[in-house]
């Protein structure tokens, strides 16, 4: 008997090899050149716009809702334009395939209203992005190849990538065999050829595979798999009682010692042969791990009890507030730190780290309160901070820290400017050090920094190094050996 695969394998596979192959090309010229700056964005309004057409190609209904992953990746796409940050490069990276990677699972799922649905990462999500690849196989078993030159079609997919990257390895080990593939070639540089090309097969692979996995969802109407039993921990409710009692006593203690600092002021820090400066230094790290290890502790006893035990719920809101003093208490000593040092790019994101759990851990403290299900508290959390920190891309954190310590060195609120540490930022910092010369250009010059004015047009970025900005003609700079 057929399956539903092999009764539609002979309509729809040059539909998905000619749109997997137009991505692999498009994958090719950008961030196969570049992985960030246009070339990103190209890429990726390329990826959407396949996999608007596989789920088009699909006829079925689709989850309209699914475009809301999509906020996250026009604002890390805008960041990657404006910014040439690694952190923003980075995250932006990670952040926009994987909202891409939610974006095409729950597209062609069966349709199914937003507000009932369970989770946004049933199992099934891992195995169709993350490992897509059995959908080579299942592609090749229609009705439209014998049973043998599906498997040899198979073969060679699965063969090429190999075969091309030892003959890179042979290549480089015997010259004579080198410059013989070389001429059949004709290309300067066969090595970086079989491996671009190696590269490019296994990406065309993939995306054969992601686009036959995410066409057969919506042809079959595969429901996302979830666990058919509940998450539990072999621990019972006594055991969760008398690990959150332990945990607040301990936090209490703690904040007795923290009240003493908070009330007593400096003097009450100088007393005990410590610096301001130092108080701040050695705490910070330690405090937001703590809040960390609190977070996930919560989360986990969120997701296992729901909170339905009023002993486990008010003693879990009992440690929230008594993390949410110790945030407090970290956020303070950070900010004596900055004060005493300067702001970083590091520092910034710390703050940032520490303020997003704290948010996180509020939404718990509401969700326990008003008595809210895991299920749907998990669900809009997760796709807030998708958007939130998607958004914090768009602030350009390098020239806020220039800005921010060269004003209170011109204000005289501080006689330190680190203008080594400037040297290690990008570009976006250009403009605000900028100002560093037009206020006193002998800093600058004591430094060895050169500042040097650049013009290009948009089309030039495509090339570019992408150490320049997109809007108007900003000033970059570089340190002088």
């Amino acid at each position: 008997m057929d399956t539903p695969q092999t009764a539609y394998a002979s309509r729809y596979p040059l539909g998905v090899v000619l749109i997997a192959l137009a991505l692999t090309i498009a994958f090719h010229f950008t961030i196969g050149v570049r992985i960030f700056g246009i070339l990103f964005a190209l890429f990726v309004l390329g990826s959407v716009l396949a996999m608007e057409a596989i789920a088009i190609l699909s006829k079925q209904a689709r989850n309209k809702w699914a475009h809301l992953f999509l906020i996250p990746v026009v604002l890390c796409v805008a960041a990657q334009l404006l910014y040439a940050s690694d952190v923003v490069r980075s995250l932006s990276f990670l952040i926009t395939f994987g909202s891409l990677a939610l974006f095409a699972y729950w597209l062609t799922a069966p349709g199914h209203p937003l507000r009932a649905l369970q989770s946004f990462w049933p199992l099934s999500l891992f195995t169709d992005t993350v490992f897509p690849f059995p959908g080579v196989k299942n592609m090749t078993a229609g009705r439209s190849f014998t049973k043998h030159v599906g498997q040899i079609l198979l073969g060679v997919v699965i063969a090429l990538p190999i075969l091309l990257i030892i003959g890179a390895l042979f290549a480089s080990a015997d010259s004579l065999f080198g410059k013989t593939l070389q001429a059949v070639f004709d290309v300067a540089n066969l090595q970086v050829f079989l491996g671009r090309l190696a590269r490019d097969m296994i990406v065309g692979i993939f995306f054969l595979s992601f686009g036959w996995t995410m066409l057969t969802r919506a042809l079959d109407h595969r429901i996302p798999t979830h666990r058919e039993t509940p998450w539990d921990l072999p621990m019972s409710h006594t055991v969760w009682i008398t690990i959150l009692s332990l945990l607040n006593l301990l936090f209490l203690v703690f904040l007795g010692f923290q009240c003493v600092y908070f009330f007593g002021g400096e003097s009450m820090v100088v007393q005990n042969g410590l610096t301001y400066a130092a108080y701040a230094r050695e705490g910070f790290f330690q405090l937001l791990a703590v809040a960390g290890i609190v977070f996930l502790i919560t989360w986990l006893l969120y997701r296992v009890t729901e909170m339905k035990r009023v002993v486990v719920k008010w003693l879990s809101v009992a440690l929230i507030v008594e993390t949410s003093v110790v945030i407090a208490s970290a956020i303070r000593r950070l900010l004596l730190y900055i004060d005493a040092y300067g702001l970083t790019v590091s520092r910034w994101w710390a703050m940032v780290v520490i303020l997003i759990i704290a948010a996180v851990l509020l939404v718990m403290l509401i969700g326990a309160i008003a008595k809210l299900g895991y299920h749907p508290l998990a669900k809009y959390t997760f796709l807030g901070l998708f958007v939130v920190v998607s958004g914090l891309l768009l602030i350009n954190v390098e020239g806020t820290v220039v800005k921010w310590n060269t004003d209170r060195y011109f204000d005289g609120q501080t006689h330190l400017l680190d203008l080594e540490y400037f040297s290690t930022l990008s570009a976006d910092s250009g403009e605000a050090i900028e100002q560093i010369a037009q206020k006193n250009p002998g800093l600058v010059e004591d430094a060895k920094l050169e500042l040097m004015a650049v013009d290009r047009s948009w089309y030039d970025l495509v090339w570019s190094d992408y150490q320049i900005r997109i809007n108007g003609a900003p000033v970059v700079w570089k340190q002088v050996r």
